[in-house]
């Protein structure tokens, strides 16, 4: 899906069949990366917010290395907008806040990672 003149998306005439996660920036940090991450839900809603990707947890969901760590903050955001709207996802958070909320976290997200 395209972006407008502005650099968002559109609003869909359609209902997505899933939602769409966008990273716009990647920076590293001392103790791993901050993202900022634009969403698109299933409603043709879109927001933006800012997460941050410890070492530990990447080392966590993606065992040696072998994605890089935008795809799975790709699947953190996911995850979070399959348990709810995207009014839900803060402005701004660690990725460990998905494990905090919900107990299946650490399971579900390292299958959520794309491995394309």
């Amino acid at each position: 899906m395209g972006r407008d003149a502005s650099g968002r998306f559109p609003r869909p005439p359609m209902i997505l069949a899933m939602p769409i996660v966008r990273i716009e920036h990647e920076e590293e940090q001392p103790a791993g990366w901050l993202f900022q991450v634009e969403m698109l839900d299933n409603d043709g809603q879109s927001g933006m917010t800012a997460v941050t990707l410890s070492w530990a947890d990447y080392d966590l969901w993606c065992p040696g290395g072998s994605m890089p760590p935008h795809a799975v903050i790709e699947a953190v955001v996911l995850f979070l907008l399959s348990k709810g709207p995207l009014s839900s996802v803060r402005s701004s958070f660690d990725a460990s806040l998905a494990r905090r909320l919900y107990a299946t976290a650490d399971a579900d997200i390292p299958g959520m990672i794309c491995r394309s």
